[in-house]
């Protein structure tokens, strides 16, 4: 459980551009902003592709293509000449103390790289700026994901008081009353955001009782071993590898891929198979065998993720809430979404509730940050 410094959200005070990024997943956002009296006047979105590379090699070579980038962005649409403030999305594992102050603890997803971990993010990224760029830039806040969707999500909704990320990662945030916070020194604010940093459920051993000799083989062939046991069930980065273990055990036990005749029937689902796990002659019945094995992977996926959301509606037992909801996972899967609606009616029963997704809202809502940080330290 993790504070993550957000002192207020948006009052319509605030003024000026913004610069935002998002790192978390294969690629990173960089986002410009314009806000006017707290209204979006303007927003600008570039997607990045990160490096294949990069993603083991030292830390500061990360930080360095980040930089260049943000450089990249601003002078291709002349505006590199002013000075900005940023918001950074990072959705890794970090140690907050402030709201500028992010001690990275840890990599997760595909990302393995050296001589980072115990540093201030801001810092790390503030010094990439400066080494690499000439741009006037200060890296005002820090913050995660899930806490970036939360606070872009309350800018279209104020009953929005759930942040989820369902992507390559997820991860998810909540609004709590203070006063349940024992371990935080905070009486200015009946309420508070916490992030809950879920992923890590069950690293202890407390879900290997529904674990799969499959979880076992993804969790042996990922890059960071052994953690982050809950986001290895559900997050989008994890799915496909548990349907190809499953789909390779089938085959291994002569179930599947048996090489019998095929007809034109099921043919996305056979391209599908054919052209990224490279199999030959498949048959109508090894495409509703696959089609099976995703079912039942993605529904385990959706029941899990509902019922650690319905036990945060069941606690905060709100006249209704709004969940934001950011990542491809949620946008993409055509079952995702209902049987989410369908899980939680079950689960929180008779809990008013509904889903927001928020575009971009996991780097956006970095910029709003910025904003509300801009707001207050000229207040």
């Amino acid at each position: 459980m993790t504070n993550p410094f957000i002192k207020e959200l948006m009052n319509g005070k605030e003024n000026g551009s913004f610069l935002a990024l998002d790192l978390g997943g294969t690629n990173f956002r960089v986002i410009l902003i314009q806000i006017t009296d707290g209204i979006f006047d303007k927003e600008e979105v570039e997607y990045y592709n990160i490096p294949k590379h990069l993603f083991t090699e030292e830390g500061t070579k990360l930080y360095d293509f980040i930089a260049i980038s943000i450089e990249h962005f601003l002078t291709n649409r002349g505006a590199n000449n002013r000075h900005y403030d940023l918001g950074f999305t990072f959705s890794f594992p970090m140690h907050l103390e402030a709201i500028d102050v992010a001690i990275h603890t840890s990599w997760t997803k595909s990302f393995s790289c050296p001589g980072v971990i115990g540093k201030n993010v801001r810092e790390l990224l503030s010094s990439a700026i400066q080494r690499k760029t000439n741009l006037d830039i200060s890296v005002t806040c820090v913050t995660n994901d899930c806490i970036a969707t939360l606070v872009y999500g309350s800018y279209f909704d104020k009953r929005c008081a759930i942040g989820l990320i369902m992507g390559t990662g997820n991860n998810a945030c909540y609004i709590e009353k203070t006063s349940n916070i024992h371990k935080w020194k905070d009486t200015e604010r009946s309420e508070s955001a916490v992030v809950l940093e879920w992923g890590a459920f069950g690293d202890n051993g407390v879900l290997d009782f529904l674990r799969t000799k499959w979880d076992r083989i993804v969790d042996k062939k990922s890059v960071v071993k052994r953690t982050y046991t809950f986001e290895k069930c559900l997050a989008g980065k994890y799915l496909g590898c548990l349907v190809r273990e499953a789909l390779v055990t089938l085959a291994q036990e002569g179930l599947f891929c048996k090489g019998k005749a095929f007809t034109d029937e099921l043919f996305y689902t056979k391209d599908v198979l054919s052209s990224y796990l490279e199999l030959e002659d498949v048959t109508d019945d090894d495409a509703r065998i696959a089609q099976y094995v995703c079912g039942l992977v993605s529904y385990r996926a959706a029941l899990l993720l509902s019922l650690v959301t319905s036990m945060l509606l069941n606690r905060m037992d709100r006249p209704h809430c709004t969940i934001a909801v950011d990542g491809s996972l949620f946008v993409h899967h055509p079952r995702f979404k209902p049987l989410m609606e369908l899980l939680i009616e079950q689960n929180a029963p008779g809990k008013s509730f509904s889903f927001l997704t928020t575009k971009d809202g996991s780097g956006k809502g970095a910029g709003l940050v910025a904003s509300i940080e801009n707001r207050i330290r000229n207040s």
